[in-house]
């Protein structure tokens, strides 16, 4: 299109907006400039078109565009049709991706050149300018599960760092002031290695703690392997069973955890963060997870909580523990004084239920129990009005085989939902809910 043709159309769409009283965002695909604390590269700058106006509910998220990249694309909850907000042809549609409520801001992750690193992008819809963030993190690690707070200008999100088995902490980022936050610390602990009889194994740092763990005692490795002794090396360890007990305890777990189950390693694994209505609260899993565990179809995890962060005082406290030796997995709000999440059972995560809690009371519902033929219920997303949506598929299928069921959280009824991208039927995994402001 010629560019007088361009002004022209510009200037056509804006009488339109104007004489309508819309508050629809006119965005053009410019080329960008590098902001100071941005590094973009052209390949990989977003598109975006005249965007409606944005309902009062939606769920949003990143979608393949059946090539290399992926739409950022929204759903209305009461119609669920999709609306792209940005085209994004270098971003692979295993990235993230959250739009603030006053629709200004685009928040979206995307791996490096060389895969080693997951990191944030901000996409401002009336500028058209994306800057980047967090790119010089060290190798092997990631931003994941982001969304934002209700002042729509502070991400939360996990920080992902797997150069030691999986190190998370939570972190709010201002992208006015730029100023980073860390709300939550994870840990990973060495409980134990192999040495050459004699020798003692190094210090093993404690990113949490930021302290050093200094090997403790020393056993002969042939008491503990029966079947094939080894002669020459011995146990390092550098937790005993009374350490191990306080941490299961810190996180949770009730009585005692055997420290000859826990064969090298344990972390703790983060839920995506979700903030309540108020803008008071972050509600999250916890899981306390073994790197490995002896015997076939052995569960890794060891305990699971559900933890409240308060971001006024900066208190976090366990309103929930799971005590029937299950897992959890998402949590997120129905109300500001209820939550629902997923509880499992299957060492692989499957056999999952959908729960509810209401924090004041501490009532709690199981409102979707797995059976065979709703065997794999995952990707718990709340719609408002009560409505909860997560994939579901039964035993023996595959995730890709799985059918989005709406429910809803006070009877217990639900039905299937048709969620589709053009003809393609489509899983909202990783989508969030958006309420429009007031």
């Amino acid at each position: 299109m010629p560019a007088a043709n361009r002004k022209k159309a510009i200037t056509v769409w804006l009488l339109i907006v104007i004489l309508l009283g819309s508050s629809a965002l006119l965005v053009l695909n410019m080329n960008h400039r590098r902001p100071i604390h941005s590094a973009e590269r052209e390949h990989s700058t977003p598109s975006a078109e005249v965007l409606p106006v944005q309902t009062r509910s939606s769920v949003v998220g990143l979608l393949s565009d059946q090539k290399n990249g992926s739409d950022m694309v929204s759903y209305d909850t009461s119609t669920w049709e999709p609306t792209v907000l940005l085209h994004l042809p270098a971003v692979t549609p295993d990235n993230y991706a959250a739009l603030s409520s006053d629709g200004k801001y685009a928040a979206y992750t995307t791996w490096d050149d060389q895969v080693e690193r997951r990191y944030l992008n901000i996409y401002t819809f009336a500028t058209g300018k994306t800057e980047s963030f967090y790119q010089d993190m060290p190798l092997r690690n990631e931003i994941i599960k982001l969304s934002w707070l209700p002042d729509n200008q502070t991400l939360v999100f996990i920080q992902n760092d797997a150069t030691t088995s999986s190190y998370q902490e939570i972190k709010t980022f201002d992208i006015a002031t730029r100023e980073e936050k860390v709300l939550v610390r994870g840990e990973v602990w060495r409980v134990r290695t192999v040495e050459d009889k004699g020798k003692t194994a190094d210090r093993f740092y404690l990113k949490g703690k930021q302290a050093y763990l200094s090997v403790k005692e020393k056993k002969d490795a042939a008491s503990y392997q029966k079947d094939d002794p080894i002669q020459e090396e011995e146990w390092n360890y550098y937790l005993n069973q009374t350490d191990l007990d306080e941490i299961y305890h810190e996180f949770g777990g009730k009585g005692k955890f055997d420290i000859e189950k826990v064969p090298t390693m344990m972390n703790v694994g983060f839920s995506a963060p979700r903030v309540s209505d108020d803008g008071t609260k972050l509600i999250y899993s916890a899981v306390l997870d073994r790197s490995s565990a002896p015997g076939a179809q052995t569960p890794l995890w060891m305990c699971a909580s559900i933890w409240l962060y308060d971001l006024k005082s900066g208190q976090t406290s366990i309103v929930y523990s799971q005590e029937d030796g299950g897992s959890i997995g998402r949590v997120d709000w129905l109300s500001d004084d209820e939550i629902c999440f997923i509880s499992y059972y299957d060492f692989q995560g499957s056999r999952d239920s959908v729960n509810t809690l209401r924090l004041s009371t501490q009532e709690h519902r199981v409102v979707f129990p797995y059976s065979d033929e709703h065997y794999n219920n995952t990707t718990l997303l709340p719609v408002g009005n009560r409505q909860i949506t997560f994939t579901s598929s039964q035993k023996g299928d595959i995730y890709e085989q799985s059918k989005t069921i709406l429910l809803n959280a006070d009877t217990g009824s639900y039905r299937e939902l048709d969620v589709k991208m053009g003809e393609r039927q489509v899983l909202l995994d990783k989508f969030i809910h958006v309420k429009k402001e007031r």
